[in-house]
């Protein structure tokens, strides 16, 4: 247990009382107090080193923002886990806190006053690993420092930078999401001149300085958004770039940094010893069991073939972990909240098993909106953005999306309240073991999900996707039917959402006819847009798409004023609502007076959220000239 952290649960009703009964029993000088009741962002303390520290949590609490926490403290330090009383949600009464307290109950109880060790090191080690760093990197190309959360990272950069920043003609530039969370890399480099070194954040706004850089140093990468990485990437193609991050999922970007980056032909080095505490701190195996759970994960004691459970069923054959163990490296946005998820929501579970090995697994929620889709005025929240309720995405995309379409007057008629009252079951992951792929393992799944929906009388299922051509086409073999294209690209891939259907019975197809009629105004509209940004996607729907299904020419005069009102007094996206309003202007001749506004209006082309209000005196022309 040398050099572990010492784990302390406490169940109180109040976090002032636990923390002065906590400092006076302990005698600790110092204790950092972090509530994850009220902030659930914690992201704030990646980079950083913390003492003894208490969080306080409730079942509302992001176990991501705690992992992030916990990986912080140092060896030798006291943690201590504030539990509020009351009844903890599945996740927190079945798994987590049962491993806290099996962690504390090991370690000695309330400590007497205590010293926190100094952490690992290893000055020949470090020696070693600075030149190892020196040796793999190489002008022009990234090289990837990749370790669980401790493992000495910040401390690395540190050492390279300042021993760079001494030799002859150096200019280096630190990158960090602040100057709090790379301070284990600065204190390295207090005596450096500002004619060797700079620092600066993501939204410094000389980012110019990059330009000129011999070395670009890149610090808790995977919180930095991909779009600054790749302007990175692109600026100086001399430079030397080193990026350190953890890939644990909680950074905010889930996998991503993972799936993107670590594919390519980047040098990485990987750190696999922490510094920060030992390598059989329980609280640190616990950690990287739920942020990096290997192959072995998906052993499983499930029946042979493929089967549906429910969360309880499947948590009680002791199947959730292996299914998460999958979904977590298919899924660049799975983390540890998902595993949470999974056991919290009542989810479906299709597990596919082969040789006590889970090969196959998919997540999926059932989906309604309150009183059976029947409350106008819900209905009318959710199109102006103002309403939002859980458990119904896919009937909120489609009816904040394509409400006020413009055939009616009469909301009743509206192609919304078609969609409202509608039974869906959403896939949220899909996927299979890599070596199992294209054998018909997610077919069969798909499959026992549609029996399952028509036994259940389900009306749609649906799935939502960053659009690849190979993952459309897979969706289109399956028998979806694309009825939604989002507005804006991811901001690591650079895709657009895409939202599918499957009809269960053929009395649904009227109202896939409909949807494709929106989604197919829609894309001629934004055509030549979509094409600019995706060729390869645009071609994909291009291709597959039945053009013969024309959207109706008719737009109704109140329809069309609720339509601009849901942008103008509302929170509604104006890119939803300029399909429809050209379709009410090419049926008409316009006076001369307007024509000139309602062109510059009508670009077909996407606005930035910011430049939207300059739209909005047109909308106000158009609605009065209607009226």
């Amino acid at each position: 247990m040398t050099n572990s952290r010492f784990v302390h649960c406490i169940e109180t009703d109040h976090l002032a009382e636990a923390k002065v009964n906590i400092t006076a029993a302990c005698h600790l000088s110092c204790l950092t107090v972090i509530d994850t009741t009220t902030d659930f962002n914690q992201n704030k303390w990646l980079g950083q080193e913390l003492d003894h520290t208490l969080i306080y949590i409730h079942s509302n609490s992001k176990i991501n923002g705690i992992l992030a926490v916990c990986g912080c403290v140092r060896g030798g330090c006291h943690l201590f886990f504030v539990f509020k009383r009351e009844r903890y949600s599945p996740f927190y009464r079945d798994f987590f806190i049962p491993r806290l307290k099996q962690i504390s109950e090991k370690q000695q109880s309330l400590p007497c006053p205590c010293q926190k060790n100094k952490a690992i090191s290893s000055t020949i080690n470090l020696a070693s690993l600075i030149n190892q760093v020196k040796k793999t990197v190489k002008t022009g190309q990234a090289t990837h420092i990749i370790g669980a959360r401790g493992t000495g990272k910040s401390t690395l950069l540190g050492q390279y930078m300042r021993e760079i920043c001494q030799t002859e003609n150096s200019y280096v530039v630190l990158l960090s999401r602040s100057r709090l969370s790379a301070s284990n890399a600065l204190k390295y480099l207090d005596n450096v001149s500002r004619e060797t070194f700079r620092f600066i954040t993501p939204s410094s706004p000389d980012l110019s300085i990059l330009e000129v850089a011999t070395h670009i140093v890149i610090d808790e990468a995977a919180t930095i958004n991909r779009s600054l990485l790749n302007k990175i990437y692109a600026f100086n193609h001399q430079a030397i770039i080193l990026l350190a991050t953890t890939t644990d999922g909680y950074e905010g970007t889930g996998q991503s940094y993972r799936l993107s980056y670590l594919k390519n032909n980047d040098k990485v080095i990987h750190l696999t010893e922490p510094k920060r505490f030992s390598a059989n701190d329980p609280l640190y195996l616990l950690s990287q069991k739920l942020c990096q759970p290997n192959r072995n994960d998906n052993r499983s004691s499930l029946a042979e073939g493929v089967a549906l459970f429910s969360a309880k069923e499947l948590q009680e054959k002791g199947g959730i972990f292996p299914v998460f163990s999958l979904l977590q490296r298919a899924h660049y946005r799975t983390t540890p909240n998902d595993f949470a998820n999974f056991y919290d929501n009542n989810g479906l579970f299709i597990a596919a098993t082969q040789d006590k090995q889970i090969i196959g697994a998919t997540y999926v929620l059932e989906e309604s909106l309150p009183q059976n889709g029947k409350d106008l005025a819900l209905i009318e929240g959710i199109i102006n953005g103002r309403r939002r309720v859980k458990n119904a995405m896919t009937q909120q995309a489609l009816i904040h999306a394509y409400g006020y379409n413009g055939h009616t007057d009469n909301l009743d008629d509206d192609i919304a309240t078609t969609v409202a009252d509608k039974k869906i079951l959403r896939i949220s992951r899909i996927a299979v073991s890599e070596g199992q792929r294209r054998q018909g393992v997610a077919t069969a799944m798909l499959e026992h999900l549609s029996e399952y929906a028509q036994q259940h009388r389900i009306d749609f299922i649906s799935t939502s996707f960053s659009g690849r051509p190979d993952t459309l086409q897979f969706w289109l073999s399956q028998g979806f039917t694309l009825v939604r294209i989002g507005i804006g690209q991811n901001k690591w891939h650079y895709r657009f959402a895409l939202l599918m259907l499957k009809s269960l019975s053929p009395g649904q197809q009227q109202m896939i006819r409909q949807l494709q009629q929106a989604f197919i105004r829609h894309f001629n509209y934004y055509r030549v847009a979509y094409w600019q940004q995706d060729k390869a996607i645009s071609a994909a729907i291009e291709q597959s798409t039945d053009w013969s299904i024309t959207p109706s020419s008719c737009v109704a005069k109140q329809t069309i004023l609720k339509a601009i009102d849901s942008v103008l007094l509302h929170y509604r996206d104006i890119h939803w609502v300029l399909p429809v309003i050209n379709t009410w202007a090419r049926e008409r001749t316009l006076p001369d007076r307007l024509n000139p506004a309602v062109k510059m209006l009508l670009t077909g082309k996407f606005c930035h959220k910011k430049d939207q209000k300059n739209l909005f005196n047109t909308l106000f022309l158009i609605k009065k000239y209607i009226s």
